[in-house]
């Protein structure tokens, strides 16, 4: 009988999924990034802010989708629950300990225990919070405690000789199920028995939940799921109800009115239809799950189901178009393409044409069961049972498993890997071993991949005919018709086909070294093949009476007359290395892909043309998808575009796009699916449901920290005058894709906008002056969504110096210290008066004498002083010519700044600028000195820099500055023994090479400093430790080792002197150093960079204050975009 019910059970499985071809969720498997943290997790649940919690061997795990943190309990927590009625308490029911998780105002959660010590309370491995009471639940009693004081109400404790074995509250009613009594409701502060509540007799219910409105269901350690009204139980009967009773039925999940979640602790879990009992869905190992023993079930507010296992943490977005159909078995070699026609699934891949069929039997399918790494016997259920000639009693202990606190026993016909002493009692159902087999078989695996036979080579492309396809492979090309291949051209490599668009039943096949024409009548026939014609031919497009074809490095335009190949000409298409074009027919008509632009053909030239507007199609850094006919697909700014349709693809259907980070291929079948290739897997996106861009998801702020790292409050934080520096990390709650979601960031009183999108939920700011100001936060997931905004106000706090009441203090003690000071001056003065007047008038015919002497030589020195200062003003006009102009620079570097400051009125710090077509040299040099004597090394640098850099045409750094030392020391005469002229410099030299992503350095002395665009550090390149200039007797040879910094994204550049380093000032008038100004530059570097020209200069006014500038500054600082 048990059989017949297995194989009938099977026969409904299978007539379900012959209607369509469906694939496995999308799931999104988390590994806990926290050292010695046990994957066990008991109970989760998703807070009211979003955060997702788990109950952990180790403690209570959080979630915000950026990081995961444990807070420390004093046992093993089991349980958790929320208040919804006010700010969202989670309570925790630990191991001997019950409480809750406080929130700090600066956002610190962590655990306060409200356990009473008199009184154990055993392991808590349930909670509920009802009407202001919350209920902890254990085998030995159940807890209330008051959610306003967590004073405790009252403690029930089950019958005599008796544990508690279930619980739940359903209708205002609190219902207890006790070992021997069955089911009971709590009455006046006692248990009292349910009218027919004694069929739960000896059962514990591992977890309840609501069916609906007037039904709660209940999962039972015996495998059936009871609907319980309030009165009587009915039996729920589901399509897969074997094989959950098979793999141990673990608990039970509504996730909403139309669906709810099984666990077990051996198949993983089921999705099933309330109303129908069919199954919807299976999620164990075989279709991405890492474990098939489940723990414990969640559902999140955005439909996500979190899967609690044995080796990670999984969500499954119920509601998510998307599905995976490569994790269906059978599939081998690399997926290169895919095409779904005439209800057929077709994947072509490296070893062959594959096509998903259904499954009919599960001895098809039995070999391709996937293996799991663990050995437990409570995970291992039907893989650890031996077959043997007698029945022994097997208990499945709950010790790992608090939603099973008393023993599953069943009786079975067979030898487990666990010690035979640890069984006891008996159930009253079995199951052998090969049932659990064929219904984990059947159930997991409704489709397998078979392979086509004839095709044994690399296939690459899939092109639909009428009722066929038609392969391009290794071997040839192939008509499939079904499930048969019969051969078109054999024994040809063959890299792309395209149809005729003019002459019915014609295709064009590419090979490596040839060009054919096939058509189809009563067969198919090879009707032309372009003669001479020996290059690889890798996309194909006709226009009118030509053929296009994109080869290697090369372009080939065919004449096509009424169906007959003529002769062909040759536009190449220049590059440093080999690469196919793709041509294809799109919206604005032919265009030509390769790795340095978009092409169009200029017909008045006859040439290949760079075309403008076809370059917003332009990214070297992701491939064009072009296999199927009529669609060609780009990567524009992180968004794949459909460009060859009439129309454009419907922007938020593909945003499901977005999930994919490394897409090869997409498909748009009859229904306008899409089915993607990424990564060697496949997935269908089912298009009828397009993204509602609308649809809010909220973001919080997790910590504020100030310039010591001390946490803030999250409102009105307040800091001092001199602890100005603030830091703020933020976390989306969306549970998809969550490395791919984007910040944007505005300082309302520091700035005018928002930042630009970026993927860093970090953000710090250095030096704020005081006063009030809002930090606003927004964010955006993967399909455009966009948060709710954040603010975050605080305020800065003003300097001592600059308040009224220190003014006004300063104000009048300075009043009272003049007033005293005038009167007590006046009284000396009147007796000095009198005795100066004496003194005066005995020397005032001396000092009239002496006046017109002094007179004469003070007249002398100053014309002297005019004529010395004209001369310098003269020189410093001279050394400013020599100087790049400003226009110059930003000419070349549009996104730079120069700071320079002499000490003196001239500087013996210079920059130099050169810009050729295909390079830029720019040079920060500080000469030995400063003020006139500086000034005349300058010259005499600028003038052999232009002669060894303009003239000579010496362009690599090392070179120039072993030139350039050279002409210094001949300069000087500093090549004698007897040279007293030490005089010289230190430079740095940058060569820009504007079409290579790469810039070259050499420097004597000085460093270069550079950082990606928002990278986590600052990058240093030292120069040679050796100076331009001076005599080395010991030193046969100078070197200046040429470094090259290559760079992929958009990189910021620093060169400079050592005079703002060495400037002195700060409180103890110490020098500003290397390391606190290569930190400056980071913090300032993703700023606009007249932006951080001024921040830069501010912050060297604010630590020089009053005091003398010591040395000549010079700092340049510039931006190279990655091309």
């Amino acid at each position: 009988m048990r059989i017949k019910s297995f194989f009938f059970s099977c026969f409904l499985c299978l007539l379900f999924q012959l209607n369509a071809q469906q694939g496995y969720q999308y799931l999104t498997n988390y590994t806990i990034p926290i050292p010695n943290t046990d994957y066990q997790n008991f109970a989760a649940i998703q807070g009211k802010r979003g955060i997702m919690y788990f109950a952990n061997k180790k403690g209570v795990l959080t979630y915000d989708g950026v990081n995961w943190r444990l807070l420390t309990t004093p046992g093993t927590p089991y349980s958790l629950a929320i208040d919804t009625t006010g700010e969202g308490r989670i309570y925790v029911g630990c191991a001997g300990n019950y409480g809750y998780l406080n929130r700090e105002k600066n956002g610190t959660e962590y655990y306060v225990s409200i356990s009473d010590s008199l009184r154990l309370p055993g392991d808590i491995t349930d909670i509920e919070v009802f009407r202001g009471t919350i209920y902890f639940y254990s085998s030995r009693r159940l807890i209330m405690v008051n959610t306003t004081t967590n004073k405790l109400q009252n403690t029930i404790q089950p019958p005599r000789n008796s544990t508690f074995s279930g619980f739940f509250i359903f209708r205002n009613t609190v219902y207890l199920n006790a070992g021997g009594y069955g089911l009971m409701q709590l009455r006046n502060g006692r248990p009292m028995p349910v009218p027919g509540g004694s069929q739960m007799a000896g059962l514990n219910i591992l977890s309840a939940c609501s069916f609906d409105k007037f039904q709660f269901l209940l999962a039972a350690n015996n495998g059936i799921l009871y609907l319980f009204n309030g009165r009587s139980f009915t039996k729920f009967n589901y399509e897969v109800e074997e094989y959950i009773k098979g793999n141990t039925l673990n608990g039970c999940l509504s996730l909403d009115d139309k669906k709810l979640a099984l666990a077990t602790a051996a198949g993983g879990c089921a999705l099933i239809e309330k109303k129908t009992g069919r199954k919807l869905e299976i999620i164990n190992f075989q279709s991405g799950l890492p474990d098939d023993e489940v723990i414990s079930l969640c559902s999140d507010n955005k439909g996500g189901l979190w899967i609690c296992n044995m080796y990670a943490i999984s969500r499954a977005d119920i509601t998510l178009p998307v599905q995976n159909f490569s994790a269906y078995p059978g599939l081998e070699g690399n997926i290169a393409s895919a095409i779904y026609h005439n209800r057929i699934l077709y994947v072509a891949t490296n070893e062959g044409l594959y096509y998903l069929g259904k499954v009919t039997n599960a001895e098809e399918v039995q070999d391709l069961i996937k293996k799991e790494h663990s050995t437990s016997t409570q995970t291992q259920v039907y893989r650890t049972m031996k077959s043997v000639t007698k029945l022994i009693r097997v208990t499945f202990s709950g010790r790992d498993n608090p939603q099973m606190p008393n023993p599953i026993t069943k009786e079975i016909p067979i030898t487990i890997e666990v010690p035979v002493d640890s069984v006891s009692t008996s159930v009253k159902e079995m199951f052998t071993d090969k049932q659990i087999r064929q219904n984990y078989a059947m159930q997991s695996i409704p489709f397998v991949f078979k392979k086509i036979k004839g095709i044994d080579g690399k296939c690459r492309q899939l092109v639909a005919y009428q009722n066929r396809i038609l392969v391009a492979s290794s071997v040839g090309v192939f008509e499939v018709d079904s499930i048969r291949a019969y051969p078109v051209i054999k024994d040809i490599n063959v890299n792309f086909i395209a149809q005729a668009l003019t002459i019915p039943n014609t295709f064009y096949i590419g090979t490596n070294s040839a060009l054919f024409a096939v058509t189809r009548q009563a067969g198919w026939a090879v009707t032309d093949q372009v003669r001479s014609f020996n290059a690889p031919v890798f996309s194909i497009a006709e226009e009118r009476n030509t053929l296009w074809i994109g080869s290697e490095n090369r372009i080939y335009r065919i004449r096509n007359t009424k169906g007959r190949l003529g002769n062909f000409k040759v536009y190449p298409i220049r590059n440093n290395f080999t690469e196919a074009i793709i041509v294809r027919r799109i919206r604005e008509g032919m265009a030509f892909f390769s790795a340095s632009g978009v092409y169009r053909y200029d017909n008045r030239s006859d040439a290949m043309i760079k075309d403008a507007h076809l370059q917003k199609y332009y990214n070297p850094s992701a491939p064009v998808l072009y296999n199927q006919p009529g669609n060609t697909w780009v990567n524009i700014n992180s968004r794949w575009t459909e460009i060859s349709g009439a129309k454009p693809a419907n922007l938020l259907k593909t945003l499901y796009l977005h999930l994919f980070q490394n897409v090869i291929d997409v498909f748009t079948d009859i229904d306008n699916n899409y089915w993607v290739v990424e990564q060697n897997s496949l997935y269908k996106i089912n298009t009828t449901t397009p993204v509602d861009t609308t649809e809010q998801f909220k973001i919080y702020i997790k910590e504020v920290k100030d310039k010591k790292l001390q946490l803030l409050p999250l409102t009105n934080a307040y800091l001092k005058y001199n602890n100005n520096a603030i830091s703020v990390n933020v976390a989306a709650l969306y549970y998809l894709s969550e490395k791919n979601t984007m910040y944007s960031y505005w300082m309302e009183g520091l700035y005018k906008g928002w930042s630009d999108w970026s993927t860093e939920p970090f953000m710090s700011y250095n030096f704020l002056p005081s006063g009030g100001y809002k930090l606003h936060i927004k964010a955006k997931n993967i399909f455009d969504q966009h948060s709710n905004e954040i603010i975050f106000p605080f305020r800065i706090g003003t300097p001592f110096w600059k308040t009224w009441w220190f003014i006004l203090f300063i104000v009048l003690a300075a009043t009272i210290l003049i007033s005293g000071g005038i009167l007590l001056r006046l009284r000396q003065l009147e007796q000095a008066r009198r005795i100066l007047e004496q003194k005066v008038n005995e020397a005032t015919a001396e000092i009239r004498k002496q006046k017109d002497q002094l007179q004469d030589a003070f007249n002398e020195i100053e014309k002297k002083n005019k004529d010395i200062t004209a001369s310098i003003n003269y020189a410093e006009r001279i050394q400013r010519a020599f100087l790049p102009w400003d226009d110059t620079f930003k000419a070349g570097l549009p996104e730079s700044f120069v700071i320079y400051r002499p000490r003196d009125i001239v500087s013996g710090d210079f920059y130099w600028y050169h810009e050729e077509k295909e390079y830029i040299v720019v040079i920060a040099a500080d000469c030995t000195g400063h003020g006139v004597p500086g000034a005349f090394m300058s010259m005499i640098g600028n003038t052999l820099l232009n002669e060894i850099i303009k003239e000579r045409r010496i362009i690599e750094p090392n070179k120039i500055l072993i030139n350039l030392d050279k002409e210094v020391i001949t300069a000087l005469r500093q090549d004698r023994s007897d040279s007293k002229t030490r005089d010289g410099m230190d430079i740095s030299v940058c060569t820009i090479y504007k079409n290579k992503n790469m810039i070259e350095f050499a420097a004597a002395n000085n460093p270069l400093y550079y950082t990606e665009v928002g990278g986590a550090e600052m990058q240093t390149v030292r120069g040679e430790i050796l100076g331009i200039g001076g005599y080395y007797p010991d030193l046969k040879k100078k070197e200046y080792p040429k470094h090259t910094v290559r760079f992929e994204k958009d990189t910021c550049f620093y060169i400079f002197s050592d005079g703002y380093a060495d400037q002195n000032g700060g409180p103890d008038n110490k020098k500003f150093m290397s390391g606190r100004f290569r930190q400056m530059l980071f913090d300032v570097h993703r700023e606009e960079f007249d932006v951080q020209k001024k921040m830069i200069e501010d912050n060297l006014d604010n630590w020089k204050g009053n005091r003398h500038q010591r040395d000549d500054i010079l700092v340049i600082g510039f931006k190279l975009r990655a091309k």
